[in-house]
């Protein structure tokens, strides 16, 4: 993929969730809407126990997080959809918008969350497949910071001293003399 130049790139649906708390909370007459931030986030995170993200536009998956979150309140933002967020929308689109909506939601509520056992093994198995050299509390990485460190002092170490011999050879040559006694030592 790498020599196609081809990156996959999933979306998240974190920053739609974000535009549309800040439209309701300007818009909608919803007693505060932070109240819908715990059902949102339950949403959210079982959401990617499912293919959603690659079914469906974060911006609609943004939308069944607030839906979700607002049913389980029991506050009905169904005016604000219809109305506020899509004006007077086109008989084609709010249908469809209302099926991708419900089939999130019941692919979330399908979903079955993993057994404890199973994700320690997944998260072991991860350990072992991440580059301990970019993992900062691995030895290795620790080791190779100290090691670019101590090479870069090595690098000012030996511009210093360059640095002094060319000073050094500089005066010899204006002064004609290779060092400066003072009175004292002659």
């Amino acid at each position: 993929m790498q020599q196609l130049n081809f990156h996959l790139t999933v979306h998240n649906p974190y920053r739609p969730v974000t535009g549309l708390l800040v439209d309701i909370k300007t818009r909608c007459s919803l007693k505060d809407p932070d109240r819908l931030l715990p059902g949102i986030e339950e949403l959210l995170e079982r959401t990617f126990l499912t293919d959603a993200c690659l079914l469906y536009a974060p911006s609609q998956i943004a939308l069944a997080a607030i839906l979700h979150a607002a049913s389980k309140i029991q506050e009905n933002l169904d005016s604000y959809v219809t109305e506020t967020l899509f004006g007077r929308p086109s008989i084609d689109i709010l249908p469809n918008i209302i099926e991708a909506v419900r089939k999130i939601r019941s692919l979330v509520r399908s979903i079955e969350n993993p057994p404890r056992e199973m994700v320690r093994q997944l998260e072991k198995k991860l350990e072992k497949c991440r580059n301990q050299e970019n993992n900062p509390d691995s030895e290795i990485y620790k080791q190779r910071m100290q090691d670019m460190l101590d090479e870069e002092d090595e690098r000012s170490s030996e511009t210093y001293a360059r640095l002094a011999r060319e000073q050094a050879n500089d005066e010899e040559r204006l002064l004609g003399i290779s060092k400066v006694l003072s009175p004292s030592a002659s």
